[in-house]
């Protein structure tokens, strides 16, 4: 992108504050995980990655080390097509599974796949995160599938698009 995508504006904000915004909304609290310093303004609680450099799997174990809940709603600030319809139905399986193993809830895209930058962790997790950041492996979707991860069902490929590209950023531009 050649630029911090959490900093893109995004309607009246930034695709940080629109993402934050939507959390808050579902569950009445919201953090962000990141530079104090440079994500502090936004009147959310921001807190330093403790493994900057590692990418979305440092970002999980940051927040799992908050220790705020048991279950950790995580989305990505780049996906501006999320919908508080989504976020409430992951919370909601989450909060019904009786199975103490249980340690995620993810949507499907229609591809099948699990989509681990918008999902519910269970702090219980939190020893698996730790031993792949040590091992060095930080793909997200390889932790589901070591995880007992339960779904909630196919959801539309764009819901989760990201933007990564100026292209990306200026297609989203053009659908607001």
């Amino acid at each position: 992108m050649g630029r911090d995508k959490a900093l893109l504006p995004y309607g009246p904000a930034t695709l940080i504050e629109a993402t934050a915004s939507l959390v808050l909304a579902v569950t009445g609290h919201a953090a962000i995980i990141g530079d104090p310093l440079k994500y502090g303004q936004f009147g959310y609680p921001a807190h330093a990655d403790r493994l900057p450099g590692h990418g979305p799997m440092g970002g999980l174990h940051a927040a799992l080390n908050l220790g705020l809940a048991d279950w950790n709603l995580v989305v990505a600030c780049d996906m501006p097509r999320l919908t508080a319809g989504l976020l409430s139905a992951l919370l909601e399986r989450a909060n019904s599974v009786a199975d103490p193993q249980l340690a995620c809830v993810a949507p499907l895209g229609e591809q099948g796949e699990f989509e681990p930058l918008c999902a519910v962790y269970h702090s219980s997790c939190l020893p698996a995160v730790e031993r792949a950041l040590g091992e060095n492996r930080f793909r997200m979707r390889l932790l589901l599938s070591e995880l007992k991860t339960v779904d909630i069902g196919k959801w539309p490929s764009a819901v989760f698009a990201n933007v990564n590209t100026p292209e990306e950023w200026a297609g989203l531009r053009r659908e607001n």
